[in-house]
């Protein structure tokens, strides 16, 4: 298998959350450029973003002016 980032050689892992989950799930590593690849990320690579509404209004920025 080639890395989708690097074309580099990829290896099977076992890797944990790291948010702290104890559960260990299946993933790839490239052993060039370190990308992690897993179900969730490919998943995640092929849904659509939705996009916010350009009619939402944004906060100004504290120290930026929105005057022109």
């Amino acid at each position: 298998m080639h890395c989708a980032r690097c074309n580099g050689f990829v290896v099977p892992e076992q890797t944990s959350d790291p948010h702290g989950a104890t559960e260990r799930f299946e993933a790839v590593r490239c052993l060039n450029c370190g990308n992690i690849e897993d179900a969730m990320i490919l998943a995640n690579r092929n849904h659509p973003i939705r996009r916010l509404s350009s009619k939402v209004p944004r906060l100004p920025v504290a120290g930026c002016s929105l005057d022109r």
